[in-house]
């Protein structure tokens, strides 16, 4: 279901699940996702300017009501149009942000270690630090 519709989030890219939050999150890290999103083939090389152009596409075909369904708030929209859909330095931090703290552990020390050791070789440490036995990991996310 669209989280936008379901009234979830009003933005598709404040969905932690959603393709352009992906992409914004984490400026496609590894080229995890497509970044041609259909409009390569119309000469738009640049993927910057495709995101942009998608997320127009979202933006705009998500603001129209359809058998009574929540649709992206024309608010919303207009404060996007202003933008011309660029994502800004802010806008990717907010996201980048909201995206690391969505994906924290939360539990007891030993709970957290637990999980922390089945994922750790799928992460990428900056460095490690060590305080009074403790563990510290600064992550490249």
């Amino acid at each position: 279901m669209n989280p936008v519709r379901a009234g979830i989030v009003d933005k598709p890219e404040d969905y932690r699940w959603n393709s352009i939050g992906y992409h914004l999150q984490t400026d496609n890290k590894d080229e995890f996702l497509s970044t041609d999103f259909g409009l390569e083939a119309f000469g738009m090389r640049d993927a910057s300017d495709r995101l942009e152009e998608y997320r127009r596409f979202i933006y705009e075909t998500g603001a129209m009501t359809k058998n009574r369904a929540e649709a992206i708030r024309q608010e919303v929209v207009e404060k996007e149009r202003e933008k011309d859909f660029k994502i800004t330095r802010t806008d990717r931090f907010r996201l980048r942000t909201r995206h690391f703290c969505d994906s924290g552990i939360i539990g007891s020390k030993s709970f957290v270690k637990r999980q922390y050791d089945q994922v750790k070789h799928l992460l990428k440490s900056k460095n490690e630090k060590t305080k009074n036995g403790d563990r510290y990991i600064m992550l490249d996310c």
